[in-house]
């Protein structure tokens, strides 16, 4: 991530936070699969476990843009899954508001960050083979 004056650790830790989120439940919804590979289902699980929280993070940033009283800072995401059956890439496109920022005659900045992460079968299941 490059940071740019007004953004920096608030917005990659809140970045992190949702990796971590994401990578640990998608562990395990896979450990307690009977799956023995990625499947469209599984996909189509993570996809939609994601699109809850990208959608609740778009609608609380919405609520920010008119609002009197405002969060100096909130970010809002979109996100693509891609898979196969031994891997799943995650995109998240993040952008980060800063309402104060004090290099902006308005005040308004915002960031734009993308993170990309690789979820790999058999670290995923790597829970599962080791509870057996």
């Amino acid at each position: 991530m490059n940071f740019i004056i007004g953004f920096g650790s608030t917005e990659k830790n809140l970045e992190d936070a949702i990796e971590r989120e994401i990578t640990e439940w998608i562990f395990d919804l896979y450990s307690s699969s009977d799956d023995k590979y990625f499947t469209d289902d599984l996909a189509k699980s993570v996809h939609n476990h994601i699109d809850k929280i990208a959608i609740e993070s778009r609608e609380e940033s919405e609520k920010h843009k008119d609002a009197t009283d405002y969060p100096s800072r909130y970010s809002s995401f979109y996100h693509t899954v891609l898979h196969d059956c031994n891997y799943m890439a995650i995109i998240l496109r993040f952008s980060h508001i800063n309402r104060r920022h004090a290099m902006s005659p308005d005040g308004w900045a915002m960031m734009q960050n993308q993170r990309v992460f690789i979820i790999e079968e058999w670290e995923a299941g790597r829970k599962r083979r080791s509870a057996a």
